[in-house]
């Protein structure tokens, strides 16, 4: 059903793709002028020379977890479970962020020069442990870019009556575009843009689902509409049929989906670890648990408004389907949520969501492309066939692979269209296909009896044995192998457990069997042209704070103060890091913080998961009316707080660099910066 003239569609994928290329394209033409960072080096396209803030690190985080998926699955599951999935969808994400940030801040420490995590595979376990991990991150790579071009190209598709075809191919065109000239540091400035407009989309959703007069109103008139839609259409599984109570056995079953089955979407996906790479050491841990609060805030705001304002207008004149029901086809594209704001906002609403589609897709899609291109360049050409690849042959690696994972995926996502694969059914494969490999890659980064065969044999074991009880949960369970049968809740949740559990156990029971005994130092070397290994102080544990921190590296804003331009012309092999002790002093800055940070993400950990939803469960409560009012007031205050977040802490925590690149570009006073290779 097309809510959008097809002139719509195609004007935001190739108005809003020609806009993003030409201000990327601004922006990376001011950093080569008037920064220290040249794009055209290989660690500034795919690690932006590791110098990104905490503020514009949760930036890129949230940016690569909300793909246009988030929006439409999260609003499929209230539709269809009611309002405890907004709550656990919320909660799913955050505890693997959580339980990212330990993994990544370990490599922090660790294996600080790293390009991608896949290179300490190859340090520890050699060519073997190297390209099993290699494929188990192309195999996620595969799959997240899958999920991400098909729910994008299917919004679209939806609202305008765009082809599906054309939307999977034009859409990775347009990101190609400006990845190509800016890359990671283009990728970070396009998150930041890119969550400016969701996030204020996603505040005139929320607000309009409870407060705009003509279809709801107030939380109250929405209360009153789901508990007449709650004795029309029950749900089955929920205390009598309510969408409005957490005493869920459809709920239940996705919590355990969402905190068991998705750790491989981070994990196995070199886009977050290239995120970790990027940042500073100081605020890495602190960025992962703010990132993790605002993706709470998505989740929980569209959720509980869109999600549950579907359910309730179904039955209006206002809906787009009026007056059929919902197909089974349209709630599997995930069109709840934007046939609510259709009904709420007209033409607005769809609009927004067409924006949010677009907007989620290029920033996804774009950090992807990265990701693939850096496991290329560095663990595939660098690592066997060029070990003395300059600057030059490996940005052209880089770019060739950004075009040629374009392509690959756009032919691929057409053949998911044609077959009849949607959002939802891609998005369940995602655990089962990379949960296998999320203990080995884990333990590799933090436990030194890991063995090789455990690493190995736990990978290629998890994932297989994933696959054999996906399939054999089907038949057992639901009687035969089909599209609809593998996607049912108890088959992907076996299936998601298996793989992470049996990965784990075999990496596990392996290395205490024959224990490894690994020194992390050999790891530190990553990066390096020489042996340069890292002082005593860079290997202390956790906790051990006690000692003199090295300064923060310089602002621009100090730089400019000095007077000085840095030369960058350097070997690029020589160092990954600016200074040695700068970055030793940002490791122990890392450490001493860590404990604050595992405190505070415990505590949110258990008031999300226990201190609020276990009583609501518990006591079998349906939300009353002053009740509900209360969520829509949490949620609605969760998305301003996200917002301060995402939108406004990055400017405020750069403000004195920004200003001094004004006074820069005002003075025309440019830096001096070679790419060597080049």
């Amino acid at each position: 059903m097309s809510l959008l003239p097809q002139s719509a569609g195609y004007a935001v994928i190739l108005g809003g793709g020609v806009f993003f290329a030409v201000f990327i394209n601004a922006l990376t033409w001011v950093q080569r002028n008037y920064t220290r960072y040249n794009p055209n080096r290989a660690d500034e396209f795919s690690s932006a020379s590791r110098s990104i803030k905490p503020g514009l690190l949760t930036v890129g985080i949230v940016s690569a977890w909300t793909w246009a998926a988030v929006f439409l699955q999260t609003g499929t599951l209230v539709y269809t479970y009611g309002i405890s999935c907004a709550w656990w969808f919320g909660c799913g994400g955050f505890i693997e962020i959580a339980a990212f940030a330990y993994t990544s801040t370990q490599v922090k420490v660790k294996a600080g020069g790293a390009s991608t995590f896949l290179q300490v595979a190859k340090v520890r376990f050699g060519a073997l442990g190297h390209f099993t991990f290699m494929f188990a991150a192309l195999l996620a790579n595969f799959v997240i870019s899958s999920e991400i071009l098909v729910g994008g190209a299917g919004v679209i598709a939806g609202l305008t009556d765009v082809p599906t075809y054309a939307a999977v191919w034009l859409l990775p065109f347009v990101i190609v575009l400006y990845v190509l000239t800016g890359g990671l540091r283009a990728t970070f400035a396009a998150d930041y843009l890119h969550c400016v407009v969701l996030f204020v989309c996603l505040l005139v959703l929320v607000l309009s689902t409870y407060v705009r007069g003509d279809a709801l109103g107030s939380p109250g008139h929405l209360w009153e509409l789901l508990t007449e839609a709650a004795v029309r259409a029950p749900v089955v599984g929920n205390q009598d049929g309510s969408y409005l109570t957490f005493n869920s056995r459809g709920g239940m079953l996705y919590i355990l989906i969402a905190t068991f089955n998705n750790y491989g979407l981070s994990f196995l996906d070199q886009s977050y670890w290239q995120r970790a790479i990027a940042a500073k050491p100081a605020g890495t841990a602190r960025a992962f648990l703010l990132a993790g609060i605002s993706f709470f805030a998505i989740a929980f705001g569209i959720g509980s408004s869109l999600g549950l304002a579907a359910r309730a207008l179904e039955t209006s004149p206002a809906f787009p389907t009026y007056p059929a029901l919902m197909s089974a086809a349209e709630v599997g594209a995930g069109l709840a949520g934007p046939y609510a704001s259709v009904a709420i906002l007209g033409k607005a609403g769809a609009v927004m969501f067409l924006l949010i589609a677009f907007m989620a897709t290029t920033s996804a899609f774009s950090a992807q492309l990265v990701a693939v291109s850096t496991i290329v360049s560095y663990d595939v050409y660098k690592e066997y066939f060029n070990r003395n690849a300059t600057n030059k042959q490996l940005m052209w690696v880089n770019h060739a692979t950004v075009i040629f994972w374009a392509v690959f995926m756009s032919g691929f996502s057409s053949v998911w269209v044609h077959i009849g694969l949607d959002l939802n059914f891609l998005f369940y494969i995602m655990g089962v296909a990379t949960s296998g490999a999320v203990i080995p890659v884990a333990l590799t980064m933090s436990w030194s009896k890991l063995n090789k065969v455990g690493a190995v044999a736990g990978v290629i074991g998890g994932i297989v044995l994933g696959l054999v009880v996906w399939f054999v949960a089907a038949i057992k369970l639901q009687g035969a192998i089909t599209i609809v049968t593998l996607i049912d809740n108890q088959v992907i949740l076996a299936a998601g457990v298996t793989a992470l559990g049996s990965g784990g156990a075999i990496a596990v029971i392996s290395s205490l069997i024959r224990p490894a005994s690994f020194d992390f130092d050999l790891t530190r070397h990553i990066g390096f042209a020489g042996p340069a290994a890292v002082s005593s102080d860079s290997n202390t544990s956790f906790g051990d704070a006690d000692r003199k921190v090295a300064p923060a590296e310089p602002s621009l804003a100090q730089e400019e103060k000095k007077g000085s331009a840095v030369d960058n012309s350097a070997n690029a092999g020589a160092s990954p890091f600016d200074s040695r002790e700068e970055h030793e002093g940002e490791i122990l800055a890392l450490k001493k913080s860590w404990n604050t940070i595992l405190g505070l993400t415990a505590a949110f950990l258990f008031v999300i998961y226990v201190l609020i939803p276990v009583p609501i469960a518990a006591s079998h409560t349906i939300y009353n009316k002053p009740l509900f009012t209360l969520q829509a007031v949490a949620a609605t205050t969760w998305v301003f707080i996200a917002i301060g977040i995402v939108v406004i802490w990055p400017i405020l925590e750069s403000r004195a660099d920004l200003a001094a690149l004004f006074r820069r570009i005002s003075r025309r006073e440019r830096v001096s910066v070679a790419a060597d290779g080049l």
